[in-house]
């Protein structure tokens, strides 16, 4: 290699460092952005309601002034829920907490790979080698989640906490009775991907039209 090639070469490699270390540097910047935005929403937020209850206590103030009685509080209700899973096929634990419902669960696929060796003399067959084992992504379709567990999930992604993104979760197929379910369990399972499209009013959460899961390993558990 000329001493001229090896000056470019040198060049288009500093160049795309440089560019490399820009992208770094914005995407930083916008994570700080983020944070500093989420940091004001929660001040304000905070702010709002101490707002709220000085106006309260000072309404209270002004009824005792008045001699008026005081305002009752209102009890709280407890509301007896129906299981907000019962349509649903699939139901998901991460970390033994049942926290979505889904319809459609596809993926459920691994596949090893090999490597072929050719013995010296050997011409008639060749010697086939166990490789690295890979299991696919899950995709999990129609589905609803109660809270806003799955942003969480996924802002740790976005934010490139992937350790601390890491869950093992069960899916478990309902068989009517517990003795009858099938139960998967996946290991160092993150979100990749998801879409959603509304609010499920039936049922107060968050309805999921699909959610990908990346995974390391899976397995079926047996049964004792």
């Amino acid at each position: 290699m000329s001493e001229e090639e090896n000056s470019e070469r040198e060049e288009a490699k500093k160049e795309a460092e440089e560019r490399s270390q820009e992208r770094a540097d914005a995407r930083e910047e916008y994570l700080d952005k983020k944070r500093e935005d989420k940091k004001k929403r929660e001040v304000a937020v905070a702010q709002a309601r101490e707002n709220q209850k000085k106006k309260e206590e000072a309404r209270e103030k002004e009824r005792e002034r008045r001699g008026e009685p005081k305002k009752k509080k209102r009890e709280k209700v407890k509301v007896i829920r129906d299981d907000p899973f019962k349509s649903y096929v699939f139901r998901i634990e991460i970390d033994g907490i049942e926290v979505f419902g889904f319809r459609e669960v596809s993926g459920l696929s691994n596949k090893t790979d090999f490597f072929e060796y050719q013995e010296g003399g050997e011409n008639q067959y060749t010697h086939k080698f166990v490789g690295q084992t890979t299991f696919s992504n899950l995709i999990l379709k129609n589905g609803i989640v109660l809270d806003n567990w799955v942003y969480e999930w996924r802002e740790l992604v976005i934010d490139g906490k992937i350790k601390e993104a890491l869950r093992t979760i069960s899916i478990v197929l309902s068989g009517g009775t517990s003795s009858n379910d099938r139960v998967w369990k996946f290991y160092d399972v993150w979100p990749c991907k998801w879409e959603s499209s509304k609010f499920d009013a039936m049922h107060d959460g968050l309805a999921i039209e699909t959610l990908e899961l990346a995974l390391s390993r899976g397995e079926e558990e047996k049964k004792s």
